[in-house]
């Protein structure tokens, strides 16, 4: 596993927008879909490392995982991580992205694997 994603809960989408691509230099890879039917945008930074994805806050004060993992096996990962005892959070399925799966560290912190994909390949 390996961190690539960072999710940054905002009140104005617009403002927070324009304050990374304006003023920091991100790019705008798009909207993805998230887990819970939410979506949000991708941002990369000129290095390309770490990238950004600027969600909505939630109106109900709960909001998805803020860190997620990239794996190249999420099921493999998700299967050795619930044999290990970690609690699931959310069962594998199709975003995006790719293929997904939750899981919480008992304290309140979730946290998302992420096996991403390429759908546009033909094959």
């Amino acid at each position: 596993m390996k961190t690539k994603y960072f999710l940054v809960y905002v009140d104005d989408m617009d403002k927070e927008l324009a304050f990374y691509i304006e003023k920091l230099h991100f790019k705008n890879k798009g909207v993805i879909s998230l887990p819970d039917d939410k979506e949000g945008i991708l941002l990369q930074p000129n290095n390309g490392h770490l990238c950004l994805c600027l969600i909505e806050k939630s109106a109900s004060g709960t909001n998805l995982p803020t860190v997620i993992f990239n794996t190249e096996n999420c099921l493999k990962e998700f299967h050795y991580l619930k044999y290990r005892g970690v609690k699931a959070a959310e069962l594998p399925r199709y975003i995006s992205l790719g293929l997904s799966a939750g899981f919480s560290d008992g304290l309140g912190n979730q946290f998302l694997l992420l096996e991403e994909r390429d759908y546009s390949e033909v094959y």
